[in-house]
């Protein structure tokens, strides 16, 4: 089986999302694009294979032209050894058994550094591909890893990148300044809706829905959309989302949010819920104080769908007119307001980034740019 694959992703939450579960155990951004980009790339006639947890399904079987090799399972294995084996050992043994030309993996963690010490025990060494998931992937603090050894295997993993791709100019500059690593931008790849799709309807006075979807972490800052939902009683909220792990900042918010009349806690949606989501949703709000490119204003923007945020990557909504940017609490009620309220602001904005859209992200366009990446390393 050597090198019989031409790439092959290490994502170990995403089987569910490969699987066409209706209600993943797993669903974050880098979860969405890393299926998109393998569906993307099988699309284009490589021959792609992929590692994730193993959750008891068969080994080696084939969906949507995506080779899925299971490693091991998340609670598998006796705790503090366990980081070692099975964690690190199962997964350096699948990527023997897959023997693929190229290893891709996404997002700084202790992961990165297990695919890329695990392309110097693959025969022949495969190249080593790393995704920027966030700025804070490229900024010495590296806030998303918090244990000593976390923090090792990433900046391992990151030595031994063969190539690393951005998602913006920033995370290119970041990466360089703070690492010393050069890196190639290329945005992500998102599947917007199909052949079917109808242009969005400008929102009705009491009608209006606003849209935020996230993990419920303080990065995400959604109490700045309950504010906000409390000061606009008259518009309709839905949220969309889960918290990593229990805490009571995570809890403490989901209550309140429950307790919200005009607020609607979806919590873990199925896949298949998410485009009723998007089109029902008048505006997309983000609340962020760290991001990367979210994968969630392409996913708005392919319905038409305008943002309301304040993050914005590389200036891209501010410069493309693409919604609003804002840097207060304030701001965002009065721009969240002003576009609900003019019909013909808002249907400029939803043309706008509709077009957007389908000039610079659609999976194709994305999934060829990689391609072109992949056949200079094989």
């Amino acid at each position: 089986m050597a090198n019989d694959f031409d790439i092959c992703i290490v994502g170990l939450k995403c089987y569910d999302l490969l699987a066409g579960e209706s209600v993943p155990r797993y669903l974050g951004g880098i979860e969405k694009v890393l299926v998109s980009l393998a569906k993307g790339l099988a699309q284009e006639e490589l021959k792609v294979a992929f590692i994730t947890y193993d959750h008891g399904q068969p080994d080696a079987i084939e969906i949507d032209g995506v080779t899925i090799f299971k490693s091991f399972g998340p609670d598998e294995g006796l705790p503090v050894v366990r980081f070692v084996h099975p964690r690190m050992t199962k997964v350096w043994s699948t990527m023997r058994r897959v023997g693929a030309k190229i290893y891709l993996q996404m997002g700084g963690a202790s992961e990165t550094g297990v695919v890329g010490l695990g392309c110097d025990l693959v025969p022949g060494r495969p190249s080593f591909i790393f995704n920027i998931a966030s700025d804070g992937d490229c900024v010495p603090e590296l806030p998303f890893l918090h244990l000593g050894r976390e923090i090792w295997l990433y900046k391992q993993g990151l030595s031994r990148a063969d190539l690393v791709i951005s998602q913006t100019r920033k995370q290119l500059q970041l990466m360089s300044e703070n690492f010393s690593i050069n890196s190639t931008t290329v945005p992500l790849p998102v599947i917007g809706p199909g052949n079917d799709f109808k242009p969005p309807a400008p929102p009705e006075s009491g009608h209006a829905r606003v849209l935020w979807m996230g993990r419920i972490v303080e990065t995400k800052r959604l109490e700045w959309l309950f504010d906000i939902a409390e000061a606009c009683p008259e518009v309709s909220f839905d949220v969309v989302g889960t918290p990593n792990e229990e805490s009571d900042y995570a809890n403490g918010l989901m209550q309140r949010g429950e307790s919200l009349i005009n607020v609607t806690m979806h919590g873990r949606v199925a896949e298949e819920a998410l485009p009723g989501l998007f089109k029902s949703a008048s505006l997309f709000c983000s609340t962020s104080t760290l991001e990367g490119f979210p994968t969630t204003f392409l996913e708005a923007w392919s319905y038409g769908v305008p943002v309301v945020t304040t993050f914005d990557p590389d200036n891209l909504v501010a410069n493309n007119r693409l919604g609003s940017v804002v840097t207060t609490l304030q701001e965002q009620i009065g721009e969240i307001r002003f576009l609900l309220d003019s019909d013909v602001a808002w249907k400029a904005a939803s043309q706008r980034v509709r077009r957007f859209y389908l000039e610079s992200f659609t999976l194709k366009a994305i999934a060829w740019r990689y391609v072109e990446l992949i056949k200079k390393l094989a």
